[in-house]
C-alpha cells in the first residue's frame, strides 16, 4: 500500500473514531459497510488532480457528520 493510501485510511479511521462516540454500534456497522461499498465502487477512479476519487465522498461524509452534525443515514448517503 502506498503512502497516500495510508493517509487516506488514517483520515477515515479518524472520522469513524469521532463517530463512535455519537452513534450506536449498529449505525457504525452500517456506516463502515457504506464506506467499504464506496471504496470498492470507486477503486481505480482518479480525480483530475491524480488523487483517488474516494477522497471526495469521504470529505463529504466528514462535512455531513462534523459540520452539519447529521445522523447515520446522511453520512452513508455521502459515502
Amino acid at each position: 500500500m502506498e503512502a497516500n493510501a495510508y493517509l487516506l485510511e488514517d483520515y477515515v479511521q479518524g472520522l469513524f473514531s469521532n463517530l463512535k462516540q455519537k452513534m450506536t454500534s449498529e449505525d457504525m456497522e452500517r456506516m463502515v459497510a457504506a464506506y467499504m461499498l464506496a471504496k470498492e465502487a470507486h477503486q481505480g477512479q482518479m480525480r483530475k488532480s491524480g488523487e483517488p476519487y474516494i477522497i471526495h465522498p469521504i470529505a463529504v461524509a466528514r462535512i455531513v457528520a462534523e459540520e452539519f452534525e447529521l445522523g447515520a443515514n446522511p453520512i452513508m448517503a455521502a459515502f
